[in-house]
């Protein structure tokens, strides 16, 4: 597997896992909040906005692994999907694991 494949796909799954879930953390924020005021906001509403947002960096990131500028070289069609696959796995992993750490309330 190329190693400009390997590496841009784990930039982009540190990058994923992070802006989504910070976007998950003021999406709930913001929720709290607003169920405290008179106006209402639906629970719909907002699961639509954030994964609306998750999957537009979703195809980013994609975007990015298969189509990128990889040094100039020459990269086969399966090493692209291999980098998928590994983008995949890693935003799984750096995901669950932020969503284990945080499962548990403190204090």
């Amino acid at each position: 597997m190329n190693r400009d494949v390997v590496r841009a796909s784990f930039i982009s799954s540190i990058y994923f896992s992070c802006a989504s879930f910070v976007i998950l953390w003021i999406a709930g924020f913001l929720y709290e909040s607003l169920l405290k005021t008179s106006g209402r906001l639906s629970i719909g509403w907002v699961i639509v906005i954030v994964l609306s947002l998750m999957l537009i960096m979703f195809f980013i990131a994609l975007t990015h692994i298969l189509l990128g500028d990889h040094d100039h070289s020459k990269i086969k069609l399966i090493d692209k999907m291999m980098g998928v696959l590994l983008f995949v796995i890693c935003t799984l992993g750096i995901l669950g694991g932020l969503g284990f750490l945080f499962w548990f309330p403190i204090g």
